[in-house]
């Protein structure tokens, strides 16, 4: 096995770097285009028309980009969707520092960057197993959840610093941000999957629905995308309730220190979860995560709103990016090659549309109850799914820490002539 260090892996620094761009420039623009929109067209209801298209286009597309990652392999995706993104964004900070900007071309935008973002992450993910050995493949997931953190705390920040300079110039940064990622990508040198490995690859009916049937047929990834749906939902509707309660009372800085608490929670979560995962069995590791969300939000629903929610609801984040460590890892080790991008893909397409009716299932109950009340209801649905989650046999289903690949696997991606270190992310899938 090749024990060379992640930053001498050039493909990894590569692909790191692509991925850190991409979520910085999506983040910079993220904070501009809403800001630009209701100062040049004076209008919110575009605001909300273009976010959810774009959410209605991502999920729309993520199917069609799983098997897109499988048939066409991630590097034709990955080059695809910055060369979408680069032209998209270009043209939108063009429209802003003009003054032509129009509700159409926000909105047809919102739509372009959210079928181009839909096939991005899961592409990133599968080239990283290929050229990440397995016995680093943690440390690498960790570093990638880490990446996403700063981007989420830097990224809006820096966004908004530049709209201040000039209101096109964080999307014209993101275009920036895009084409150097592009750059990375094709000055990769990514192994190829080989043909050989596709037609060993278990057939799960239509091929849209392969990676559906296949996530069904594991437990432990069953239930946790379970779990992390719930908890999105539930979470979200705790954010709403926690910044509703503190613009109420005009506390608005509170709602500025929750998200950078969340952010630094992220953070903290994604550097501590590698040595987590050497001294710690991955059932172990996984109770101790879902319980600290359990026990920090009932203290949040206990206190109520006040001063103590936003540190709090900080240290139920630090468990977030912790478990997508935990549970990628198992899924890159278990998933045949040639299933990897729907796996993903419907792995990812259930926790990320509940976490965007989150926020609507807070402001239901905050219509029919108090903030107190709907703190105690959506901190309990977490609870009760932990407790689940506690008793559950699906844990028992976990692999060991370090599993050797396949030695079929191993001959098949040897023989691309790539990289003998991309076969080792292989194993059998979960009983």
């Amino acid at each position: 096995m090749d024990c060379t260090p992640l930053r001498r892996n050039h493909p990894y620094r590569h692909l790191w770097t692509a991925q850190a761009l991409s979520a910085f420039g999506a983040q910079a623009s993220m904070v501009a285009i809403p800001l630009a929109v209701l100062h040049q067209l004076n209008n919110a209801s575009v605001v909300a028309l273009a976010g959810f298209i774009e959410v209605i286009v991502l999920l729309a597309v993520l199917p069609v980009a799983g098997l897109a990652i499988d048939r066409l392999g991630y590097r034709p995706v990955l080059i695809s969707c910055d060369v979408v993104r680069v032209p998209t964004l270009a043209v939108l900070g063009g429209a802003v520092g003009a003054h032509q900007l129009s509700p159409a071309l926000v909105v047809v935008c919102a739509a372009i960057n959210g079928a181009a973002n839909a096939p991005f992450w899961p592409a990133v993910t599968a080239a990283v197993r290929a050229v990440v050995p397995d016995s680093q493949m943690g440390l690498a997931l960790s570093l990638g959840q880490a990446r996403s953190a700063v981007a989420g705390i830097l990224g809006p920040l820096v966004g908004a610093a530049l709209y201040q300079q000039s209101p096109a110039l964080p999307m014209l940064c993101a275009a920036g941000s895009c084409l150097v990622s592009l750059a990375c990508v094709v000055t990769a040198r990514l192994p190829s999957p080989t043909i050989k490995a596709k037609r060993r690859a278990p057939v799960y009916g239509l091929p849209l629905l392969g990676g559906w049937r296949y996530l069904v047929a594991q437990p432990f990834l069953r239930h946790m995308m379970i779990y992390g749906a719930v908890t999105n939902l539930a979470f979200g509707g705790i954010v709403l309730v926690t910044t509703t309660d503190y613009v109420r009372s005009g506390e608005t800085a509170g709602t500025g220190w929750l998200f950078a608490l969340a952010g630094t929670g992220n953070l903290l979560g994604s550097l501590a979860i590698a040595p987590g995962m050497r001294r710690l069995a991955p059932r172990a590791l996984i109770l101790l995560l879902t319980w600290n969300v359990a026990l920090f939000g009932a203290v949040v629903a206990a206190l109520g709103t006040g001063v103590w929610s936003a540190p709090l609801l900080g240290l139920c984040c630090v468990s977030s990016p912790a478990l997508n460590v935990v549970v990628q890892r198992v899924l890159l080790r278990t998933t045949p090659p040639a299933l990897l991008g729907r796996v993903q893909v419907a792995f990812q397409t259930v926790p990320q549309l509940l976490a965007s009716v989150g926020p609507m299932a807070g402001v239901g109950l905050l219509r029919v109850t108090s903030s107190h009340t709907a703190l105690i209801v959506l901190a309990g649905v977490i609870a009760a799914i932990t407790a689940l989650t506690a008793v559950t046999s699906a844990l028992w289903h976990v692999p060991p820490a370090h599993t050797d690949p396949p030695a079929e696997q191993r001959e098949d991606e040897a023989a691309e002539g790539r990289r003998s270190d991309a076969s080792t992310m292989g194993a059998a899938p979960l009983r």
